[in-house]
C-alpha cells in the first residue's frame, strides 16, 4: 500500500467515483452540471445495440479492456441522435463504449455475451 493511503482513504475515493456513475445501468453522464440522459441497450447484448442521445453523436469508440480501439465511428455534426451497431462479430467479453458528443465525451461498459 502507497504511505498515506488508508483502507479508508481507498474507500472512500472508490465510493466518489461510484458516485458519479448514473444509478441507472442503461445511462451515462458526465460529471459536469449538464447531465445528457444517453440510453445504451440491452446491456449485455448478442447483436444489436441501441444507443439513443438527447443530442446529436458526434463519434463512437468501442475499446477492449486492453485499451485496444475495436471500431471508430465518426458522424457529422448534427446527423444522429439514435444509432443501432451490428456486435455480432465482435467477440463475448467486456468493452468499453466511448460516446462523443457536443457537450462532452461519455463512457459506458458494454458486455458482449453470445
Amino acid at each position: 500500500m502507497f504511505a498515506g493511503n488508508t483502507p479508508q482513504d481507498l474507500s472512500n475515493a472508490t465510493t466518489a467515483a461510484l458516485a458519479k456513475i448514473n444509478a441507472n445501468p442503461n445511462q451515462i453522464t458526465s460529471n459536469s452540471n449538464y447531465l445528457p440522459s444517453i440510453l445504451v441497450y440491452p446491456n449485455p447484448v448478442s447483436k444489436n445495440l441501441f444507443i439513443d442521445s438527447p443530442e446529436p453523436i458526434i463519434e463512437l469508440e468501442l475499446t477492449n479492456l486492453m485499451g485496444k480501439r475495436i471500431v471508430l465511428s465518426q458522424y457529422s455534426i448534427g446527423s444522429k441522435n439514435s444509432l443501432c451497431a451490428d456486435i455480432s462479430n465482435y467477440p463475448t467479453g467486456l468493452y468499453i463504449l466511448k460516446i462523443m458528443t457536443s457537450t462532452g465525451e461519455y463512457a459506458r461498459k458494454i458486455i458482449i455475451n453470445h
